[in-house]
């Protein structure tokens, strides 16, 4: 009798651990921090999860954005480390451009690994306030760039940004990469490849003609 009177409180439990669980989407999984209100938002090219505390006074973000919406050959996506690196300091570049509308200032930038993969730590203070911070950890994953992002006060006993990035996981199985575009020889050799079937489609088509006319008469 004992263990079924158990058997609700394992699956209550269960239900609970499961609830805390995110599935932002096919790559990232995290655990909801505590004492947080959770909303999201989409859009065409951008995907928001927001956790705005219950005291309103910090809020962790996830942002997913497309880096290239182009699904054709040529894309502009990664093809190794060379554009990876270049890639991502044009993120940043344009990421410190947006927070100094907002007040803030980033003071840093580190290359770091997440997960096994190349990352940018980036630390920013507001302006007017010192004691508020925004720190984000950028990420290219396959055709995306994430930003998981800590806005609000510092707290001297604890980074919360990290905590947070402690609860995330990346789905391996599917086998992501940071480098799915093709390289810069293939986009030519692709182009090329274009520009020189023209000429070769123009005769096709007068011999085609030239063929068709014959048979006629």
């Amino acid at each position: 009798m004992k263990k079924l009177l158990l058997i609700p409180f394992f699956l209550t439990a269960l239900y609970q651990l499961q609830a805390q669980e995110i599935n932002f989407d096919d790559f990232i999984k995290l655990q909801k921090p505590n004492n947080v209100s959770v909303s999201d938002s989409i859009t065409q090219d951008l995907m928001v999860t927001q956790f705005l505390s219950d005291t309103g006074s910090y809020a962790f973000v996830i942002v997913r954005s497309i880096l290239d919406p182009n699904e054709s050959e040529i894309n502009s996506l990664p093809s190794d480390s060379t554009s990876l690196e270049l890639t991502y300091q044009g993120f940043i570049r344009g990421f410190n451009k947006t927070l100094r509308t907002s007040g803030f200032n980033i003071t840093d930038s580190l290359r770091v690994y997440f997960n096994g993969f190349i990352a940018y730590r980036i630390n920013a203070n507001k302006f007017q306030e010192e004691n508020i911070v925004y720190e984000s950890l950028v990420l290219i994953l396959d055709k995306y760039a994430y930003a998981f992002s800590y806005i609000g006060p510092i707290f001297s006993s604890e980074n919360r940004l990290n905590g947070f990035l402690n609860s995330i996981t990346i789905n391996k199985a599917i086998k992501p990469s940071q480098t799915v575009g093709n390289s810069t020889g293939y986009k030519m050799g692709y182009l090329v490849g274009q520009v020189l079937a023209i000429p070769l489609i123009l005769v096709f088509l007068f011999f085609l003609i030239k063929f068709i006319r014959k048979r006629r008469k």
